[in-house]
């Protein structure tokens, strides 16, 4: 799958997730904290076993087999990605592809020359990777081109460039990109550098080793190191992925000048006069299905942006199409009270996202309930989460006899906010959905503080918390996956 060919730079991208939070504005008055909280510089935090916020339905009759705290507001942290997930889902057909287009003002020529004008055209594909834009070259070339005369334009297409997931997040973090509807690999490149004062980005899209202020900047400090690597965001994601793709076009044969931003129309024609060559993404579930599994930020923002162009909106910014995000589920689910609900983006990177787990609950009881269509590629919700002590975030949770492979989520972490939701399959030939949480807001809002550029020790007493609320959190879910049908 597409995700495992991305191991190393969303590795990077989870771990300095983890070490480096949200840096949002501090919770609202009321909001309150998870009980047994930890101030920094804890070493040894105290999380209470019955710290994490727990729902838990039977969704055959509806009724709770475990609550504590069900009406809590929590930190969802990436779980938040099952609302994304949902929603496309509500939006999109089955069948639904995202296509990334190659497209000119003119046929080429004899001698393969395009006269006019060149544009590579996204379609806001979530999982665009480079196998997509190699493939793309060589249709390209089968095509007949070779050259153009004219310019080559990064044409976002359905979603413009806009800026940074969360802007008060570092802009150095590779899971924190600018968005686009024209990126490949997550918008994401890695700088390595050498103890003989070599250094050089992978992949080389010219302009940017040198050019890339963000990018010197984000590595001065890991540089403390004689070698290494780090991921970074590019600058601009649809004209990183034009030189991408001119990369791959040169050994084929295509000749393409450096580009430049814009679109055909604005040259004289059409959006897309000639069409060239395309891609197509895998249909919608399993783009669904590699964004929960992959948990990339930036594949979240652009799902839900899709779902947003198919409910017929047209947001301008992120926020704005989750806001109209959560408008669709309070449509959809009327009967849920949401107070207190809060959605800034589709990714959950934002320690300002709050869910209770009686609302998330209610959203899988929501999904569960859809009947599947006759389309042999639709799958249910749980079939596209990851399954416990089997696989990805969960490879080594969730192991125990009465766990494994029976309960099937999606986890959430960022500091002093760790989550976990979905579907357990009981013993007593039931499905169950829950939810879980532990939110430490006090904390959370001490670190905000700090965030810009937080001392090794706020650091490791975010981790240590971190440690000890999973612990928690692990713990109280086993207990109440076994006191179902009396294990």
């Amino acid at each position: 799958m597409r995700a495992d060919r991305r191991v190393r730079p969303l590795a990077a991208c989870a771990l300095a997730a983890l070490l480096v939070g949200c840096s949002l504005e501090p919770p609202r008055p009321g909001d309150g904290a998870a009980e047994g909280g930890v101030a920094l510089g804890s070493a040894e935090p105290q999380i209470a076993a019955d710290a994490p916020a727990l729902f838990m339905v039977r969704l055959s009759d509806g009724v709770a087999t475990a609550a504590r705290r069900p009406d809590a507001p929590s930190i969802p942290a990436s779980t938040i990605k099952l609302a994304t997930a949902i929603v496309a889902r509500d939006a999109l057909a089955p069948g639904h592809r995202f296509v990334t287009r190659l497209c000119a003002l003119s046929p080429p020529d004899e001698a393969g020359v395009v006269a006019g004008g060149l544009a590579l055209v996204g379609g806001g594909d979530p999982t665009a990777d480079l196998d997509d834009w190699l493939t793309l070259a060589a249709r390209a070339r089968a095509a007949g081109l070779r050259a153009v005369d004219g310019p080559y334009l990064a044409d976002p297409g359905v979603v413009p460039n806009l800026p940074a997931i969360a802007p008060a997040q570092p802009a150095d973090a590779a899971y924190n990109p600018p968005i686009s509807g024209l990126m490949a690999a997550e918008g994401a490149h890695r700088l390595e550098w050498r103890a003989d004062g070599r250094s050089w980005f992978v992949p080389d899209l010219g302009g940017t080793r040198s050019g890339d202020r963000r990018a010197a900047a984000a590595a001065a400090k890991d540089r403390r190191q004689a070698e290494g690597e780090v991921w970074l965001p590019v600058a601009d994601p649809a004209l990183s992925a034009a030189r991408l793709f001119r990369m791959m076009a040169a050994p084929l044969g295509a000749a393409l000048p450096a580009p430049r931003r814009g679109g055909l129309a604005a040259a004289g024609g059409a959006a897309c006069p000639v069409e060239l060559a395309r891609v197509e993404s895998a249909r919608r579930d399993a783009v669904v299905q590699s964004v929960l599994e992959s948990s990339s930020n930036p594949a979240a923002e652009l799902l839900g942006l899709a779902a947003a162009r198919a409910r017929g909106e047209s947001p301008t910014s992120l926020r704005a199409a989750a806001a109209g995000t959560a408008q669709h589920l309070r449509a959809r689910l009327p009967h849920v009270d949401w107070s207190g609900f809060l959605l800034p983006n589709h990714s959950g990177l934002s320690a300002e996202a709050r869910i209770t787990p009686r609302q998330m609950v209610a959203l899988l009881a929501y999904a569960y309930a859809r009947p599947l269509g006759p389309d042999p590629a639709e799958r249910p919700l749980p079939a596209l989460l990851t399954p416990g002590g089997w696989a990805g975030a969960l490879a080594e949770r969730y192991d125990h006899p009465e766990t494994a492979v029976r309960l099937w989520a999606k986890t959430g972490t960022m500091h002093y906010g760790v989550g976990l939701a979905g579907y357990v399959l009981g013993r007593d030939e039931e499905m169950y959905a829950f939810a879980a949480y532990v939110s430490d807001f006090k904390a959370r809002a001490a670190y905000d503080r700090l965030a810009a550029d937080p001392p090794d020790a706020a650091e490791a007493a975010a981790r240590a918390w971190h440690r000890a609320a999973r612990a928690a959190l692990d713990a109280r879910l086993v207990e109440a996956v076994r006191r179902l049908a009396g294990s």
